[in-house]
């Protein structure tokens, strides 16, 4: 997995943008996925994690035009059970009703129980359940192989 959150970007990519961006995020995202593809590795999961529900939408929509692996989401640090559903339903909401997001955390200060029931509401809400949207395949004895959405 690449992970990238938005209190951890290289030193580089925060001078280049002056602070954190969306843009900074996903230029972090796919530099280490450019250095993981130098060495023949492509087993990638792409997780991209801000606190801004904004900023973390649109990280991932940038991520999404621009490279075909499977992309696992989320916001970090939603907080509260209540305040962490909010910050959920706005930004992996979002997400999901654009077909974006092939695994994704829900993050709640509570129960990791209420977590997954959660993201199952979620899920439902956004009508992902019903569809083949989020198709993971695994052969027995073999590595897990990601089937990522068609694009419309």
């Amino acid at each position: 997995r690449v992970g990238v959150n938005s209190g951890s970007l290289e030193k580089d990519i925060l001078q280049k943008y002056g602070k954190v961006t969306a843009e900074g995020l996903a230029e972090s995202a796919l530099r280490n996925v450019a250095l993981l593809e130098k060495y023949d590795f492509d087993d990638i999961v792409i997780s991209l994690k801000s606190s801004d529900v904004k900023m973390n939408y649109e990280a991932y929509k940038i991520v999404n035009d621009r490279s075909d692996y499977p992309l696992h989401i989320g916001v970090t640090e939603a907080g509260t059970p209540s305040r962490g559903k909010i910050k959920s339903a706005a930004g992996v909401g979002a997400l999901l009703l654009e077909d974006i997001g092939d695994t994704m955390r829900i993050s709640l200060t509570a129960d990791p129980v209420e977590e997954v029931l959660f993201a199952k509401e979620l899920l439902a809400a956004s009508e992902r359940m019903r569809s083949k949207s989020f198709p993971v395949q695994r052969a027995a004895g073999q590595k897990w192989i990601w089937k990522r959405s068609q694009k419309a």
